[in-house]
């Protein structure tokens, strides 16, 4: 019979998170988030999108990645920022991609120079705006800040933090977000994280 004392180490909550790994290939990731399903949404010009994700661990990103499904000529911008306890970013942001083409399909990846940000353990927000109205893949999932909105109903998880904010580099602080979209299935990210150290 196993002692209680061996199981108290893997439920530490400083246990690594972990990723999925093969040879020298990262695959990527959302930190602290259950991916359920992908789907595709188009998005609107001059509108800032957050997802909110926390790690418990310091880890380092070195890439992030996002879809394009349907091309629209214009750009995209990806970044992160730290969040507050209520989920609004705060400070300067951590990562600012500048332009991303957005005029053809495919994955973009955008690489960290000059080796990755570090994060320490806490509460982040991924952050998407665009100058055009692309489609992008996005993954539902389930990180810790899930919540539900004040009216309950089949569709009331709530699903993405929008707010208007005109195309261009990310401000200091970010914008506060100011609505919400609700769905079944949690929280719309845009954009995967390659961890490269944990």
């Amino acid at each position: 019979m196993t002692s209680l004392s061996a199981l108290l180490p893997s439920r530490d909550i400083g246990v690594s998170i972990g990723r999925a790994k093969i040879g020298g290939s990262s695959y990527f990731t959302i930190p602290g988030t259950f991916i359920s399903v992908a789907l595709t949404n188009t998005r609107s010009a001059d509108e800032v999108v957050y997802t909110p994700w926390i790690t418990k661990v310091p880890i380092v990103i070195d890439q992030i990645k996002f879809e394009v499904t349907t091309a629209v000529a214009g750009n995209a911008r990806v970044g992160i920022y730290a969040a507050d306890a209520d989920w609004q970013p705060i400070s300067k942001p951590l990562v600012d991609s500048g332009d991303i083409d957005t005029s053809t399909t495919g994955e973009k990846v955008y690489g960290i120079s000059p080796s990755g940000v570090y994060l320490p353990p806490g509460r982040y927000l991924s952050v998407l705006n665009c100058s055009a109205a692309p489609t992008l893949r996005y993954f539902r999932g389930s990180p810790a800040a899930n919540s539900v909105g004040s009216t309950l109903g089949a569709s009331s998880v709530v699903g993405e933090l929008v707010s208007s904010q005109t195309y261009g580099a990310f401000p200091n602080p970010g914008t506060t977000w100011s609505g919400n979209s609700s769905s079944s299935i949690g929280f719309g990210h845009y954009l995967l994280f390659r961890i490269s150290a944990l």
